[in-house]
């Protein structure tokens, strides 16, 4: 307990203590010769509505609200102000001592009954209804001193129990990021609104009964108990609301609250308020291995051991499958969070044992600052996401959001302008040519977008990333398979067929009218749909397996081949490729590029020798010379792309290089295309 706290505990304490010596000496005091049963049967009331939480069963007891101040107030307006505070402070006692609470609490609750006893019997006295602490009879006179009597009795209560909450939260969120006590106050009342009027209803309705007989206080028992479970109810729907079933924590609606308030706050101190994503390297196998139940178990652990090595002044949620985000408060500098991502990584790496196995988690980190990256708490949200996906590429690790100085503001413009482009016609499909390494003749193209704008091609890093973090991914992609559905017609109505493809995000594979999408624009282009195919990234397809399998398996049942692209920079378990409807494994540029710069070459001759088990094709990405070409084509690679072929250039350069090299009388020759730059591509003579 906090120096802070500790006396303002002694403070109410000591108040009390005066109430009940003012009570004595001034109040209305005992005489009861025809309220003698009314009382003993609301002094029952108090104290077992006090203990009604641990009377209930456990799993019904979460969110029980105690009905004695209800009976306690009763007995303010019944009896006098002498026997309500005997009985609150009776049913405090025994229920401190029940509940096995310190002296110093149960004094605490002591007090506060009292004062609230007291405000409501001093209201009662400045109204001019009856002598300090005398019973009152309701009728119309006195139904808005009452109604003012019990709104005293329970704004004291709240008020001195809030008071309380809050300066223990604000204790332990420390000073770096403590916020005002108003807030915290504000907060705890606004909380509590609902038992509130739960009293202020009630209490003069009881009263009104004990006034006609003491037995039909009885018949109040049942709805109070019911009243305050509901309210126990409400708590817990709207829990659930916000928070994470499995783990407790808060989830993405509660997260994007809790970042506002950490940027009011870092804004207030002049400090800076740090977002970090993280995702569980490998949990799609854990599920496969140990199954669902395990997988849930280690959530849990990871969860529990997130909060244990953050402040309490720190948020932690759940926004994924297996993906957590924290919020930093007081956050100085960036080394500080790089910082805590590593006291994270090392606190995880610790091997956790579930059903007698082992294991290590290892975790990939994103973060972003505001304001150095955003400057709202969805914008610097999607700058961490997109550096935990770039830390994901990277094999795991930490990585800080790269942007410049402006992130946020440059990144909100770039939406808009983006926006603007796909309205104004800014954006192009460029096509990169595939062709077999053994004969190279082209056999496809991948349909890539190309923003130019003001005369010149905006680099897709630049742009791409930022789209798939909005909603805007979703009519970039109908822009680039319209484009490319369109030029496959065209193709085969000019004698060279090509089959096109077209690269989808995480996000397209939670778009339900896409299916519905791709075979309206097959259906207006007359496009048979072998010539269209569809290429996932390993990460986006192991994000939600069976969202993108159930996505997959429509695209499937129209006729449309399938392709994961990227294959080996994910987490995608072997387990899941025999039961994916798809045909095309892409290797990565990564593995590509050290045919080259390395001997070793076993990553690229088992994926293929893999997709040959499984009946896939094999596309190596990122082919730039001759000597990688030769080796690929010598492991057994069907197909090819990358720069020694060509760089992505606009449909019609592509279709006047095929009606030059007259693709279907002579193979295709490699490396005869002159390397052009992105903003000039020069055609062989």
């Amino acid at each position: 307990m906090s120096k802070r706290l500790r006396r303002y505990v002694r403070a109410v304490t000591l108040a009390g203590f005066c109430g009940l010596v003012l009570v004595h000496v001034v109040g209305y005091g005992w005489r009861l010769p025809d309220r003698g049963v009314v009382f003993i049967v609301l002094l029952a009331a108090v104290v077992l509505g006090d203990l009604t939480p641990l009377l209930a069963a456990r799993r019904n007891r979460d969110g029980l609200v105690p009905v004695s101040p209800l009976y306690a107030l009763a007995m303010l307006l019944r009896v006098g102000v002498a026997p309500a505070v005997v009985a609150s402070v009776a049913a405090s006692l025994i229920s401190g001592v029940v509940r096995r609470q310190p002296a110093t609490a149960v004094l605490f609750a002591v007090a506060q009954r009292i004062l609230s006893v007291v405000a409501g019997a001093v209201v009662l006295w400045l109204a001019g209804s009856a002598p300090f602490g005398a019973p009152v009879r309701i009728d119309w006179n006195t139904l808005v001193p009452v109604v003012l009597a019990c709104a005293a009795f329970v704004g004291v209560s709240l008020l001195v129990t809030s008071l309380a909450t809050a300066f223990t939260a604000r204790d332990t969120y420390g000073p770096q990021a403590a916020r005002p006590l108003l807030v915290w106050l504000r907060r705890e009342l606004s909380g509590r609104s609902r038992y509130a009027g739960l009293l202020l209803s009630l209490a003069p309705v009881v009263a009104l009964a004990a006034e006609r007989h003491a037995l039909l206080l009885a018949l109040f028992a049942l709805p109070a108990v019911a009243v305050s479970r509901s309210i126990a109810i409400a708590a817990g729907r709207d829990h659930k609301v916000l928070h994470d079933d499995l783990t407790g924590l808060p989830n993405r609606q509660l997260l994007a609250d809790r970042i506002d308030q950490a940027i009011a706050l870092a804004r207030r101190h002049g400090d800076k308020t740090a977002v970090m994503v993280l995702d569980v390297t490998g949990f799609g196998e854990v599920n496969d291995s140990l199954g669902r139940a395990c997988g849930d178990v280690l959530l849990q652990q990871i969860a529990t051991q997130l909060v244990r090595t953050l402040r309490g002044v720190d948020t932690v949620a759940r926004i994924g499958a297996d993906e957590f985000a924290i919020v930093l408060h007081g956050v100085r500098n960036r080394d500080d969070v790089e910082v805590v991502a590593d006291n994270l990584r090392r606190a995880l790496a610790i091997p956790t044992v579930i059903a007698g196995v082992p294991l290590a988690v290892e975790l990939s980190v994103g973060a972003a600052l505001w304001p150095d990256h955003g400057g709202s708490a969805d914008a610097v949200l999607r700058c961490a996401e997109s550096a935990m996906q770039r830390a994901k590429r990277q094999r795991g690790g930490y990585r800080l959001y790269a942007s410049s100085a402006r992130g946020g503001v440059n990144r909100m413009q770039l939406l808009a302008r983006l926006r603007g482009g796909l309205q104004n016609n800014e954006l192009e499909v460029h096509f990169q040519p595939q062709a077999s390494l053994s004969t190279g003749e082209l056999v496809g193209a991948e349909a890539l977008v190309r923003w130019r704008r003001d005369g010149r091609l905006v680099p897709p890093n630049e742009f791409i990333p930022i789209a798939e973090h909005s909603d805007l991914i979703h009519q970039l992609t109908r822009h680039v398979l319209r484009g490319a559905v369109q030029q496959a017609g065209v193709w085969r109505d000019n004698g060279l067929p090509l089959r096109v493809a077209v690269n989808l995000s995480a996000r397209d594979l939670q778009d339900r009218e896409l299916p519905a999408t791709v075979a309206e624009l097959l259906e207006t282009a007359q496009l048979d749909p072998m010539w269209l195919e569809l290429e996932i990234s390993e990460h986006s397809l192991m994000s939600d397996v069976d969202r993108a399998r159930a996505m997959l398996a429509q695209f499937r049942s129209m006729g449309i081949s399938l392709a994961i692209d990227d294959f080996g920079t994910g987490t995608t378990s072997l387990a899941h490729l025999p039961h994916l409807p798809i045909d095309v494994l892409k290797i990565d540029r990564s593995f590509v590029a050290n045919l080259e710069r390395h001997a070793d070459d076993l990553i690229v001759r088992t994926t293929i020798d893999l997709a040959r088990s499984l009946g896939l094709r094999v596309v190596a990405e990122g082919v730039e010379t001759e000597q990688v070409w030769q080796r690929l084509a010598h492991l057994g690679c069907q197909l090819a792309q990358g720069y020694y072929l060509c760089r992505p250039i606009p449909a019609e350069q592509l279709t006047s290089w095929l009606d030059m090299i007259g693709r279907r009388a002579a193979p295709y020759q490699a490396g005869l295309w002159e390397r052009g730059s992105t903003h000039e591509i020069v055609l062989p003579s």
